[in-house]
């Protein structure tokens, strides 16, 4: 019997906005986004799964710190200190890749680390009777390069009896229900091409990084089963419903249930409306409350006594980094820093949308963005 535990799109980063206190070159926001990390590994290794796999994205971007590869490899064998026959494998995503060389990405010198591996190409692993295929991002069309992946690791091989086949990729998948921009996304593939090549190749489950909302698409033992773990850990406001993000799912073949998804603890950014009616469906559910929250409360002038009043409810759960909108000052800052992008000389736009004396120096990048950090400080 196999258990395989999957999570995907972690983004370690140390992301500058609300980045807190540095601490051996590693800030707050990517210590949250790492202790979710050693905390899905330890939660693997305590289920007794026998392998422990990132779906890409591991880092945010291509170049990560020395120190933040460090912490990375620390966080990812956390689980593996515990149990040390549990593999750890990071597939490439997206985020990951530099170039198409082999050894150009973010995660190559992790590959030098004991107990980690790095899959950079397609590869087959057998474990206790399941044979994964891993398919890590490759640049192009994902309805060209998956397909290609998938022959060349199983090249027309038939399942052996009593065996499961799994596929572990890092793309998206779409259906009728997913917003027409995604679905010509090219690092996106439809189900039913998904099922097709699954289908001819016996692949029963499909894992995939890339989308950072959960995701199953059930097959019901008909045809291919496809699941998107989502992101584990959110890296700002932008992310989906905040009940879709921070997942592990695992595989395990002792259950006919044989997938599941356990919540893991970590930032979760959540936007409210000072007048919504159902501010409910934007908090994170029960299992999430103890995770760090950023609040960002928007409102309109008419609606600031709900907005503080939502201010204090949140503040009072000790673990809330808040920050109060206003409607109005968002949409003339946001203005300003766009027309200043697009200007040769920023302190012309700033100080019209804004009122702002002139940027000091004149039209440096430094200047136009601290003078807009005070005006939305002073706006709050």
């Amino acid at each position: 019997m196999a258990l395989i535990a999957f999570v995907a799109d972690v983004h370690v980063a140390n992301h500058k906005r609300w980045g807190g206190a540095m601490d051996n070159g590693v800030n707050r926001r990517a210590t949250e986004v790492l202790d979710a990390l050693a905390s899905a590994s330890k939660r693997a290794a305590s289920e007794g799964a026998d392998a422990f796999v990132v779906l890409g994205d591991l880092f945010d971007h291509t170049r990560p710190t020395p120190q933040l590869v460090r912490a990375t490899a620390e966080a990812l064998l956390a689980g593996h200190r515990e149990d040390e026959n549990m593999n750890v494998i990071v597939l490439l995503g997206n985020h990951d890749i530099q170039s198409d060389g082999e050894l150009d990405h973010a995660c190559a010198s992790l590959a030098l680390v004991p107990g980690i591996e790095v899959v950079a190409k397609p590869l087959v692993r057998q474990i206790r009777g399941v044979e994964l295929i891993l398919a890590p991002y490759q640049p192009g069309l994902a309805s060209e390069w998956l397909p290609s992946a998938i022959t060349a690791c199983v090249g027309g091989r038939g399942r052996a009896a009593n065996q499961r086949r799994l596929l572990a990729t890092h793309l998206g998948i779409w259906d009728e229900g997913t917003p027409s921009f995604m679905k010509s996304a090219r690092d996106a593939v439809s189900i039913g091409q998904m099922r097709f090549w699954c289908d001819a190749n016996e692949i029963e489950f499909v894992f995939a990084g890339n989308w950072h909302a959960y995701q199953h698409f059930d097959g019901k033992e008909e045809t291919a089963s496809a699941v998107i773990p989502g992101t584990l850990a959110p890296a700002g406001f932008q992310e989906p419903d905040q009940n879709k993000v921070g997942w592990m799912v695992t595989f395990d073949t002792a259950y006919t249930q044989r997938i599941r998804r356990i919540p893991i603890k970590g930032p979760r950014f959540i936007t409210i409306n000072a007048n919504d009616q159902d501010i409910a469906l934007r908090v994170p559910a029960k299992e999430f409350a103890a995770s760090r929250r950023y609040v960002r409360i928007r409102c309109a002038k008419k609606d600031m006594d709900q907005a503080i009043s939502l201010r204090h409810m949140y503040e009072n759960g000790g673990d809330v980094a808040l920050i109060m909108l206003d409607e109005d000052v968002d949409t003339l800052v946001r203005k300003a820093a766009s027309e200043a992008v697009a200007a040769s000389n920023g302190a012309g736009p700033v100080a019209d949308y804004v009122g702002l004396t002139e940027v000091s120096p004149p039209g440096t990048k430094e200047g136009v963005a601290k003078r807009l950090a005070e005006y939305r400080k002073a706006a709050q």
